[in-house]
């Protein structure tokens, strides 16, 4: 699995533990949800970490537990 969709994966998975929207979590982060749904829809494929930080500042949880998932064990690069 390539990066960018394992943190897409990733972020889908909290919306689902949490019960809400990409649009909700978005603007919790102040980040515009297009963004968001570039890399959910492989429009983008290099989402900065300044927005995944955001993201998890409005989950709730730190950078650490963002990335301590078995998505990220399954990450290979071409």
């Amino acid at each position: 699995m390539r990066l960018y969709r394992a943190i897409a994966g990733r972020i889908r998975q909290l919306c689902n533990e949490r019960d809400c929207t990409i649009n909700h979590i978005c603007d919790l982060a102040g980040i515009p949800s297009s963004s968001v749904k570039n890399l959910l829809y492989d429009k983008s494929t290099n989402p900065g970490i300044l927005m995944i930080y955001r993201l998890c500042d409005a989950f709730g949880i730190t950078l650490e537990e963002f990335f301590r998932s078995d998505l990220f064990g399954k990450v290979v690069e071409d």
